[in-house]
């Protein structure tokens, strides 16, 4: 049985992971899992330090690591994880030791992945593309269309995502990666979207904060403003401690809500400039104001 297949002994941590369920991967205690070889054994321990990462706990993944003794080819898969550790504690600046293991090691899917991430990071995104597209990893190709939507290469991306369907179309890595893709448009495949979240949302292995955060956009592009609201009322009841990882999102996105029902929004903007003040959201903004400005400046007469 393939360990990585929808149907394999990784599936339940894999899905808690894709659905950013983050702290019950990082508390999860794997000793208490049984798994038919070492490998899907380790394979479980890189979600979980993988999760810790994302949670910011960069020493905490650090001593998880060195628990770790394991023959090549995972040896290298760990030594590149804590080369993206110690990239990550260090201000996100280029990393000739991760970049080294990343160049040797380009074949194997995790670094190449880990590779990818690195890249995405630092905003090489011509590299990012380069190297992932070497590689047929289901992770590896996912975070090629992430790449390809992130810089609106929407056609791109669908091309990918077709090419994608024909080895993986029952894979949750490959649903994933076409709902982000149906999130963005419109019609037909937002709709899809809503009810891929919808569902997600609803299990009780992947119901979190990002799940019911997609949903809420997927019911506002669709302008069911009472659904989105609901939505809004789950959120609310998961507390600060529930949504810290993603209050830039939801800020952002609660504006576009009360935009798009003539609602005040200044109370929320304002708390997105104090909470983040160097978000993208609001470098758009600024310069839509700055251009706004000089057309009026240049009619005022």
């Amino acid at each position: 049985m393939d360990p990585f297949s929808d149907s394999g002994e990784l599936y339940q941590l894999r899905q808690q992971f894709y659905a950013a369920r983050y702290n019950d991967l990082a508390n999860a205690n794997l000793e208490d899992l049984i798994f038919s070889n070492e490998e899907n054994k380790y394979r479980a321990y890189q979600l979980q330090i993988r999760s810790l990462l994302a949670l910011g706990k960069y020493d905490n993944a650090t001593s998880e690591i060195a628990k770790v003794s394991v023959d090549e080819p995972l040896a290298s898969e760990f030594e590149a994880l804590q080369a993206y550790i110690e990239f990550l504690k260090n201000g996100k600046t280029k990393s000739e030791d991760l970049e080294s293991l990343v160049s040797s090691h380009s074949d194997n899917e995790t670094i190449n992945l880990l590779g990818g991430l690195y890249y995405v990071t630092l905003e090489d995104f011509d590299s990012a593309i380069s190297l992932l597209s070497s590689s047929q990893g289901f992770e590896n190709i996912s975070l090629l269309v992430y790449v390809h939507l992130l810089l609106n290469k929407n056609k791109e991306a669908a091309k990918i995502l077709s090419n994608f369907s024909q080895i993986s179309q029952d894979n949750v890595v490959f649903t994933l990666s076409q709902s982000w893709y149906d999130l963005i448009n419109f019609d037909e495949s937002l709709k899809s979207a809503y009810y891929f979240y919808d569902e997600f949302s609803s299990n009780e292995n992947t119901a979190s904060t990002k799940n019911l955060l997609c949903l809420f956009i997927s019911n506002m592009k669709l302008l069911h403003f009472p659904e989105a609201q609901d939505v809004l009322n789950k959120i609310a009841e998961l507390g600060d401690e529930g949504v810290k990882e993603w209050n830039t999102d939801l800020l952002i996105n609660r504006i576009a809500f009360e935009i798009l029902q003539g609602n005040e929004y200044t109370e929320l903007l304002a708390e997105l400039k104090k909470t983040s003040p160097t978000c993208g959201y609001l470098e758009d903004l600024k310069e839509k104001n700055q251009v706004f400005d000089s057309i009026v400046e240049k009619y005022a007469v």
